[in-house]
This record gives structure tokens, C-alpha cells and sequence, in this order.
């Protein structure tokens, strides 16, 4: 196995186990926990972790085209905060947003 290999295979291994951990870590909060924004215009945890599902999925898609394009790829940006805001997380019981 090559080390560029066995780096991928490291970091494959570390993100299955943050799917195991994560929700875990996240149980200790309550509604009130996860709904308390600390500061105004600064996300909830529970916005947080919505604002991560909604990364994943645009990165998921930068990952799938930087395959196909023949020009360099070009990052579109998104509207991170009117994605967080559109998706209700904030509204949305925390153990939904978790398993999200």
C-alpha cells in the first residue's frame, strides 16, 4: 500500500468513527442548549450541525465535478446563512438535525 494509500484509508477510518461519535457527543445537549445562539446573527448548535449537512452536500458536489471538468474547476460559492436559515434547523428538534 502506498502512503498517499494508507493517508486515505487513515482519514476514512477517522471520519466513520466521528459518524459513531458525534451523535453521541451531541445527545448532552438539551433543546435549550441546542437552540441558544451565543451572540445575535451567530448560529445555534443546532444550526451548526445543519450548517455541516448543507456543506457536505455542496462539497459533495465540487468533489463529483472536479472529475468531469476539463477547465479548472471553478468553487461556487453558496449562501451558507439563507441555507441555514431556509432549512429551519433552527426550528427543527436537534435529534433530527443530528440525523440528518
Amino acid at each position: 500500500m502506498l502512503k498517499g494509500e494508507m493517508n486515505v484509508k487513515s482519514t476514512v477510518v477517522e471520519l466513520n468513527e466521528w459518524m459513531i461519535k458525534l451523535p453521541k457527543k451531541l445527545e448532552v445537549f438539551s433543546e435549550a442548549a441546542a437552540s441558544n445562539r451565543p451572540a445575535p446573527k451567530k448560529w445555534s448548535p443546532k444550526e451548526i450541525v445543519g450548517h455541516l449537512c448543507d456543506s457536505a452536500i455542496h462539497n459533495l458536489q465540487r468533489f463529483i465535478n472536479v472529475q468531469h471538468k476539463k477547465t479548472p474547476l471553478v468553487l461556487t460559492p453558496y449562501k451558507q446563512d439563507e441555507w441555514v436559515e431556509l432549512q429551519h434547523y433552527q426550528d427543527t428538534p436537534m435529534e433530527e438535525v443530528v440525523a440528518l
